[in-house]
């Protein structure tokens, strides 16, 4: 057989077998659901690029979202019933992945003192290199949802300031008072950022230092902790996606 005829053959047999995996159910189902994961990828971006400019006077709505996505409005209403639902779901995705990103550096680590560190250490540091995800996250309306109760997020926090205080390594009564100083010290951190000020290495090592003195550890000890966290973030800086050098 000729060449070309081997070549029009192997193109027929491809052109078939799509043609028979068209009409195949799961292929349909396959296609349509990877079309509607891309399309609220889309709307997500949209919302995520709206709330930048948002502000209290000019708050996002529905029409900038479908007009910066280039959607109807009947497209976002397919998949989101109010704006709320999709910032509540982009917030979830963003908190799932921070949290993801801590327990891949800090889940390990010994030292209990170091892990709550780690917990704020993380957010502030993507903050300062990425200020438009800080400008997202230091919402009010994120932040008491991701800071909720029942979070992820406050799990890991919570879990590491009862270990940390049961094995001495810091000193507090209320663990209420304890979690609201971790929230708050990242919280105003990530806001810093966004509001345009340069946040460098010193700033953020200062600002745990402080966190952890708030938390009943002696100075000297404090230094030591957060210079372990922040050197062993840059340690694993190869698997975090957004990471970027920051001035001093």
């Amino acid at each position: 057989m000729a060449a070309c005829q081997l070549v029009d053959a192997a193109v027929l047999a491809i052109t078939d077998d799509r043609r028979q995996d068209s009409l195949n159910p799961d292929f349909r189902v396959r296609i349509g659901k990877e079309r509607r994961e891309r399309m609220r990828a889309r709307l997500l971006s949209a919302t995520f690029d709206v709330y930048q400019s948002a502000s209290a006077a000019e708050p996002a709505v529905i029409d900038d979202v479908i007009r910066h996505a280039s959607v109807s409005r009947g497209t976002f209403y397919k998949y989101f019933g109010t704006l709320e639902q999709a910032v509540a779901e982009l917030g979830s995705q963003m908190a799932l992945d921070l949290l993801h990103s801590i327990k891949d550096v800090y889940s390990n680590v010994d030292d209990s003192a170091e892990r709550v560190v780690g917990g704020a250490l993380m957010p502030l540091a993507r903050a300062a290199m990425q200020p438009r995800w800080g400008a997202f996250t230091s919402r009010v309306d994120f932040t008491q949802k991701r800071w909720s109760r029942n979070d992820l997020l406050l799990g890991f926090t919570l879990d590491s300031l009862v270990h940390a205080r049961d094995d001495g390594a810091l000193a507090f009564e209320s663990l209420t008072a304890a979690v609201d100083l971790v929230v708050a010290v990242v919280v105003e951190g990530m806001r810093r950022s966004a509001n345009g000020h340069a946040i460098g290495k010193a700033y953020i090592r200062e600002l745990l230092v402080m966190m952890l003195r708030g938390l009943g550890a002696e100075r000297q000890d404090a230094k030591h902790i957060a210079g372990t966290a922040w050197n062993r973030l840059v340690a694993n800086a190869d698997i975090l996606g957004w990471w970027a050098e920051l001035p001093e």
